[in-house]
């Protein structure tokens, strides 16, 4: 139901702001077909996360906030996610590509992006909008949007309304 009301919302917002930017009224059906492709496109972007089994967290925080990052990731991916604490100073660049998520409460420049900062460690919600936010522009980056999309698989012209 909250999906269902949120995508509701965004189909508004997207008629509105077509509307606006290009100065045509999009139909409701058009509006309908992006509701539904982004909604396949989050399901997809959900079960990556709970795909994903080996994260590190690089931190030097103490043990109190260790915990409750393992445990707010832990929420996220589910129980079965092998979790490795990594210090600042024990943390060598090359072991990137051991893990297929990197979360980091140390600003580190140089890897931005392989590695998820995160400002605020009580914040879960901001933890899972972040790792999804990563998981997308890593599919952008990889150009997986489109090459492996249902939606484009199954259209073709006679689906698009011709101005």
């Amino acid at each position: 139901m909250k999906d269902s009301l949120l995508l509701l919302n965004c189909q508004e917002y997207w008629g509105e702001n077509i509307t606006k930017h290009i100065q045509i009224n999009v139909s409701e059906e058009e509006l309908s077909y992006l509701t539904i492709y982004f909604s396949i496109y989050l399901e997809k972007i959900e079960k990556e996360v709970k795909s994903i089994s080996k994260v590190a967290i690089i931190t030097d925080f103490g043990l109190s906030i260790q915990k409750l990052l393992q445990n707010n990731i832990m929420k996220i991916f589910g129980p079965n996610v092998e979790i490795v604490i990594i210090e600042q100073s024990n943390f060598d660049e090359s072991s990137v590509n051991n893990y297929e998520i990197i979360i980091s409460t140390i600003r580190l420049n140089r890897l931005f992006n392989k590695i998820i900062y995160l400002e605020n460690v009580f914040d879960e919600q901001k933890l899972k909008l972040k790792i999804e936010q990563f998981l997308i522009y890593k599919d952008l980056n990889h150009k997986n949007v489109f090459n492996k999309s249902v939606i484009v698989d199954l259209i073709n012209s006679e689906d698009f309304e011709h101005f």
